[in-house]
């Protein structure tokens, strides 16, 4: 690679960006573009800014600033984090726009480049035939194709990256941007057997986007199933060009190989502690020495990854045995939740009242379907709220954990039901009432039984065994000396159950856990009745949709008054319509009174009113971007709506005929730029349009909106000059006697898509005598396009000189 790299990102990619900008760094020994400057101005192609860092100092970057990095030389390898769709890129500045067809016309030599990145509906490729009339040609990955790119990775949908929260301390690489820094260190990483037939000790951009997304499953399960936004990540992430191209890095990686925990002579189970392990404060979260995990809607949790393969035999169940740890109290979670360029989804707040999550481990069977070892996933960490509805609560972080693991017969199925565990009882006995009987209730074929205990104050897990008393009961008993409790209630434990198969069931009282306290009858006073009424007031027009900037973003609060008033605001997020609303009194925490159901009541939401006005510069010139512009705002306020769909429709003037469309979407300003065909030279009107249906050339659009009004713009007009093109023939030479030499000549100025050439003629024979002659060019237009330009033609000269003798 003989190139600087070119390494883009803002937002909540800048972290992303950062990560990517120093492996290709390593791996290619040559130092990413860091800043351009466009008309005396400096801007940093990474816009980072607070929580990110270090934060950059000058302003984000532009559209035009993207054009120098992209356009303006020739880079073997880009990174391009932005916000796009299939034909156009938003640049940091959230204003302006740079276009495919800009890079599919410039002529910056990309033959033999790799391009990747994060943006939504980068790699969205349409058949021509099929795309839609408003949908821009041709697209990024088409653009790229004609520029000889040879690999060009992106997604054909939404693309997600984590959100990196004020409290965080530590870059925030979840979602895509987590497979794009896998990848890109997977290019320097030495390639496995098999993968490398002519030795080039490179590994292949196939193979190295391959092992990212591999990597990328085990983080992404749930369960046993991949999260949506995980599985659409991972789908959605293609390369289109020749995966078994290989970029010549240095600083080569070897790809981990890691030892069972597990003892290979293992058959039906074994004990296994974990290595240790440390967690590291990150602020709002903690990290794992794998990282962490990003389970949407849910506080983030560290990850520790071991290999817990056994020749032969596959893991079919997981049991908890024990472990050790330390809880904080008063902490707020980092949410992780995934964000696109149409907004964050982070915000808002967890609650639960028992320890969550209550299993700690997942088991990846992805993995061992493609080669790889069988992988246990452990999230050592818990969060319980201090009351119902709270964010904030204690945080369990452990620092030594031990499982029960159960295999069976490589290719074999489980034959037998999991076991079910009912009827958890305990029982005080003894002279000095300091020993407990546990009892355990369990229907269906178990192996193992056992009991796992913590101390109300204490900081360590243990298991025992129970026995089998009789047919489904299982019991043990233990003093309360040698379970280090001053009490029965001092005892807090849950209870597992292995089948025949080795799968695990898990009872946890619902995660609330059970008790070493005997349950015993008391009496107490009748619970009072309640009645609930429910109140709404009139939705205002045009109220505010709730959206992730605000705080907090559908956590409803309430002021409660003495005389039994709750009074509830609660930030719009549905669309126009009559929805049912429904208050509800369950009196979980009560101990004097009884809950009342719930009481109902209907709630409409108006659209709100916006305003679009349209500008246009008086002049434009034929193959230009189309120049007029759209805000929309909101009428009550004035603030800009962004993210929203602006028609925008172009008729001609007579003499002028013909109408044409574009599409924008609204920036953060509320201004939309447009993207439409050529427009030849002539007068326009052009009119834009917002939530409503819209007649175009191809038919009605219903770009109609569930939250905003519709609108239209006044007209504005606009002329279309002619574009210059200039056709120069070279200067040629040849000896007197010799046949003219094939002439050439360049095309200056012409329109994508326009099939404009021109052939090369002089007047000059073979005998004709020593002295210079023009070459004149002939423009060739079978498409009529030429009229739409200001045509320049300049000659060569031929130079007949003397024979040689």
């Amino acid at each position: 690679m003989t190139t600087d790299p070119v390494v883009t990102g803002y937002d909540d990619m800048a972290d992303g960006a950062l990560a990517i900008s120093q492996e290709l760094m390593a791996g290619t020994g040559k130092t990413p573009v860091k800043a351009v400057t466009v008309a005396g101005q400096a801007y940093d192609l990474i816009t980072c800014k607070s929580p990110c860092a270090p934060e950059t100092t000058t302003p984000p970057w532009t559209a035009d600033a993207l054009r120098a990095a992209v356009l303006g030389d020739r880079h073997q390898v880009m990174y391009l984090g932005g916000h796009f769709d299939q034909g156009r890129a938003r640049a940091a500045d959230d204003l302006t726009l740079m276009l495919a067809p800009e890079l599919a016309q410039s002529s910056v030599d990309l033959r033999g480049a790799l391009i990747f990145g994060q943006g939504c509906h980068l790699a969205y490729n349409t058949v021509d035939q099929d795309r839609a009339a408003l949908t821009l040609h041709p697209d990024w990955a088409q653009a790229s194709a004609r520029k000889g790119v040879v690999g060009f990775i992106g997604g054909t949908g939404y693309q997600y990256f984590g959100v990196r929260e004020a409290t965080d301390t530590a870059a925030v690489i979840e979602f895509g941007e987590r497979i794009y820094l896998d990848f890109s260190r997977n290019l320097r990483t030495r390639p496995l057997a098999g993968r490398d037939p002519l030795g080039t000790g490179e590994n292949s951009i196939g193979h190295a986007l391959i092992d990212a997304k591999r990597s990328f499953v085990p983080l992404s399960l749930v369960g046993i199933n991949l999260a949506g936004i995980g599985e659409k990540q991972l789908f959605e992430t293609t390369l289109f060009g020749i995966p078994h191209v290989r970029v010549q890095t240095i600083n080569k990686l070897t790809a981990p190989t890691e030892t069972s925990i597990v003892p290979p002579a293992t058959v039906q189970s074994a004990d296994v502690s974990l290595p240790a392990f440390t967690l590291l404060d990150q602020g709002g979260y903690l990290s794992g020495p794998d990282g962490t995990t990003a389970r949407p809607f849910t506080p983030v949790l560290p990850l520790v990854v071991e290999n817990a393969s056994v020749p032969n035999r596959q893991l079919v169940g997981v049991g908890f045995l024990g472990g050790t740890y330390v809880d904080t109290g008063n902490v707020t979670p980092t949410l992780r939740l995934a964000a696109t360029e149409t907004g964050s989804s982070a915000g808002g707040s967890f609650s639960s009242r028992v320890f969550w999550p209550q299993r700690l481990t997942t088991v990846d069977h992805y993995t061992p379907l493609t080669g790889g070892p069988t992988q246990l996933l452990v999230t050592p960490a818990q969060f319980r709220s201090t009351l119902a509805g709270s964010a904030s609560g204690t945080e369990r972080k452990f620092t030594a954990l031990s499982f029960r693991l159960f295999y069976m017969a490589q290719g074999t199925s489980p034959s037998a039901l999991p076991a079910t565990i009912s009827d958890v009882t305990t029982e005080v006995t003894g002279a000095a009432l300091d020993e407990l009987v546990f009892t355990v209730h369990v229907t269906g074929p178990a192996s193992r039984v056992w009991l796992t205990y913590t101390l109300a104050n204490g900081a360590e897990w243990r298991s025992f065994d129970l026995l089998q008393a009789s047919p489904g009961v299982w019991s043990a008993s233990s003093t309360l000396a040698s379970l280090g409790a001053a009490s029965p209630a001092d005892v807090i434990f849950l209870v597992q159950a292995a089948n025949t198969d080795g799968i695990v069931t898990f009872e946890a009282n619902g995660g609330a856990f059970f008790s070493g306290q005997p349950v015993v009858a008391t009496t107490t006073a009748p619970l009072r009745t309640t009645r609930l009424t429910l109140t709404v007031g009139a939705a205002p027009a045009g109220t505010l949709p709730c959206t992730g900037a605000s705080t907090p973003c559908g956590r409803y609060g309430d002021s409660r008054s003495p005389d039994g008033r709750a009074t509830v605001t609660i930030p719009l997020e549905q669309g126009e319509g009559t929805y049912a609303l429904a208050a509800s009194f369950s009196a979980e925490d009560s101990q004097t009174h009884l809950g009342s159901g719930s009481a109902a009541a209907t709630f409409t939401i108006e659209k709100a009113p916006t305003t679009l006005t349209l500008t246009a510069p008086a002049t434009g010139t034929y193959g230009m971007q189309w120049s007029p512009t759209a805000t929309l705002r909101r009428a009550s306020d004035g603030t800009p709506i962004a993210d929203q769909s602006i028609f925008l429709v172009a008729t001609g003037v007579a003499p002028t005929t013909g109408t044409f469309a574009a599409v924008g979407t609204t920036n953060g300003a509320g201004v939309a730029q447009f993207a439409g065909p050529a427009l030849v030279p002539g007068t326009y009107a052009f009119r834009a349009y917002f939530g409503q249906v819209v007649t175009l050339p191809g038919g009605n659009v219903d770009g109609r909106s569930a939250i905003y009004g519709g609108q239209q713009s006044a007209s504005a007009t606009q002329t279309i000059g002619r574009a210059p093109l200039t056709i120069r023939a070279n200067d040629a030479s040849r000896p007197f006697g010799a046949a003219n030499p094939t002439f050439t000549g360049t095309i200056t100025g012409l329109v994508f898509g326009d099939n404009i050439t021109a052939t090369y003629a002089t007047t000059a024979t073979p005998t004709s005598p020593l002295g210079t002659y023009d070459i004149t060019p002939t423009p060739i237009d079978p498409d009529g396009k030429l009229g739409n330009y200001t045509l320049t033609i300049v000659k060569g000269k031929l130079t007949v000189t003397p024979a040689a003798i």
